[in-house]
C-alpha cells in the first residue's frame, strides 16, 4: 500500500519540475514543451487518484459516490485542458468561448454534485475543527466572496464582448465560489465524522478549489498579458497545477484512510 508521505513527496517533486520548466519556458522550446506535458499530466494524476480510490469505497457508499462525481468533474477539466493546450500550443489560436470552455463549465455541476453527496456522507460526531481554523476559513470565505463580487460587478463585464462571452467569463468565478462555499461545509462536517479522520483529505480538496479560484481571478484580470505569454502573468498556470496536485493528494488520502483501517482489522483477525 502506498503511504501518504510517498504520495506527498512525489507531488512536491512534480511541482518542482513544473516550476523549473516554467522558469525556462520563455527561453527554451524544450522547457515550454516539458511544461505543457506536466500541465496536462496534473489533472490526469487527480483522475488516476479517483479511479484508484472509488473501488476502495464502492459506488454504493456515499463517499465512493462523492469521489466518483468529483473525479468525473476533474476528468472534464482534463479534457478541457487538453483541448486548450491543442488550441494554444499546437494551433496557436485563442478561441473564446470554445469547446474547451464547455468541458471546463461541465466540471462545475459534477464537482458540486460530488460535494453535496460528501456532505451527506460526513454527518455525525462532534466538531473537531479548532476555533482558530474556523475563524481563518470564514475570514477566507468572506475575502473570496468580496473578491468575486468585485470581479463580477466591476472587472468581468466587458462592453466589447457579446452577452454569451460575458456570461461564460462570469460563470467561472461564480462557479468556483459556489464550490468553495459547499466544500467549506464538507470540511466542517468531515471534522465531525469519526473523530475528524476525513478532515485532512477534504481540507486538501478545499485548498485546491481556493487555488483554482485565485488562478481564475488573475486570469480574468490579466488575460491579455497571459495570452501574450508575458511574465509573470504566464505563470498563473502554476496555480492551476498546484490545485490539481492538492486534489490528487486529497483523493488519494481518502483511499489510504480506508485501506489503513482495513489492514489494521485484518492484522487483528490474524492475531
Amino acid at each position: 500500500m502506498i503511504k501518504s508521505k510517498t504520495i506527498s513527496w512525489s507531488l512536491v517533486l512534480f511541482f518542482i519540475l513544473a516550476l523549473l520548466a516554467a522558469m525556462g519556458r520563455l527561453m527554451s522550446s524544450f522547457s515550454e514543451f516539458t511544461f505543457q506535458v506536466l500541465y496536462i499530466c496534473a489533472p490526469l494524476l487527480a483522475v488516476f487518484a479517483g479511479v484508484s480510490t472509488v473501488p476502495v469505497y464502492g459506488l454504493n457508499n456515499k463517499h465512493g459516490k462523492a469521489i466518483f462525481l468529483i473525479t468525473l468533474g476533474i476528468l472534464a477539466l482534463f479534457i478541457g485542458e487538453f483541448i486548450w493546450t491543442i488550441f494554444d500550443y499546437v494551433l496557436g489560436i485563442d478561441p473564446y468561448p470554445s469547446i474547451a470552455d464547455c468541458f471546463y463549465l461541465l466540471s462545475y455541476p459534477l464537482f458540486l454534485s460530488g460535494l453535496i453527496v460528501a456532505l451527506k456522507g460526513n454527518k455525525g460526531g462532534t466538531d473537531a475543527l479548532p476555533k482558530l481554523t474556523k475563524f481563518l476559513l470564514v475570514t477566507l470565505l468572506t475575502l473570496l466572496i468580496a473578491a468575486v463580487s468585485y470581479e463580477v460587478l466591476f472587472l468581468q463585464f466587458d462592453s466589447t464582448l457579446t452577452f454569451v462571452e460575458n456570461v461564460v467569463g462570469m460563470a467561472y468565478g461564480i462557479g468556483d465560489l459556489l464550490l468553495i462555499i459547499v466544500s467549506y461545509f464538507v470540511v466542517k462536517m468531515a471534522s465531525q465524522y469519526r473523530g475528524g479522520k476525513m478532515l485532512m483529505p477534504w481540507m486538501m480538496i478545499f485548498i485546491g478549489l481556493v487555488l483554482t479560484l485565485i488562478a481564475d481571478i488573475y486570469f480574468n484580470i490579466y488575460n491579455e498579458a497571459y495570452t501574450a505569454k508575458i511574465a509573470p502573468y504566464i505563470h498563473i498556470d502554476l496555480l492551476w497545477i498546484a490545485s490539481y496536485l492538492f486534489y490528487t493528494f486529497g483523493i488519494f488520502s481518502l483511499g489510504i484512510i480506508v485501506k489503513t483501517a482495513i489492514a489494521k482489522i485484518s492484522n487483528k483477525n490474524i492475531l
